[in-house]
């Protein structure tokens, strides 16, 4: 078989295993067929690492962008708290389709989604009550789902993250 086919073939091989048409093992044992045990790299980066390296790009932006709509504009206190739950909902669906895909990006997504989540849920209760006192209660109840979430999903990170927040939360509020 001449090397333009294999390649055609090799990337609708690529194309089944990323959407999950055929399992990821029947797939690779046709990619080594198709190969002869030698499979190429740009094939596949060329499809589908470039799009998840944006879509990572993006997500990672979102937070510096946060702080930005934040604390550098002249928007009303509302329509900050519109773009930031407009954030908020990006990144979740970017962490739902890292992990439909089970790609690099899932740790990432899933701490940016959390921080970006707190950060908004402070600019709005401070928005709301302009009261430290339910500031604190939103910080500790955040932290208590990180050490939650970080058991379940076994994310270390997660866990002691929660539990340096619930320790510099007691240190503030006795200090």
């Amino acid at each position: 078989m001449n090397d333009g086919r294999k390649q055609i073939i090799m990337k609708e091989i690529y194309y089944w295993k990323e959407n999950n048409l055929l399992p990821e093992t029947y797939c690779d044992f046709l990619l080594a067929l198709y190969s002869q045990g030698e499979l190429s790299e740009t094939v596949e980066s060329a499809s589908g690492n470039k799009w998840k390296s944006f879509l990572m790009l993006v997500d990672v932006l979102l937070l510096p962008l946060a702080f930005l709509t934040i604390y550098f504009t002249e928007l009303q206190m509302i329509m900050q708290i519109s773009i930031l739950i407009l954030f908020v909902a990006l990144s979740v669906i970017l962490y739902v389709y890292f992990k439909r895909k089970q790609s690099f990006g899932l740790d990432f997504s899933l701490e940016i989604s959390l921080l970006l989540l707190f950060i908004t849920s402070i600019q709005l209760v401070q928005f709301t009550f302009q009261n430290s006192l339910y500031i604190h209660i939103l910080t500790c109840m955040h932290c208590i789902v990180w050490i939650w979430l970080g058991k379940k999903l076994k994310r270390k990170y997660l866990f002691y993250s929660g539990i340096i927040g619930v320790i510099i939360l007691v240190y503030i509020i006795i200090y």
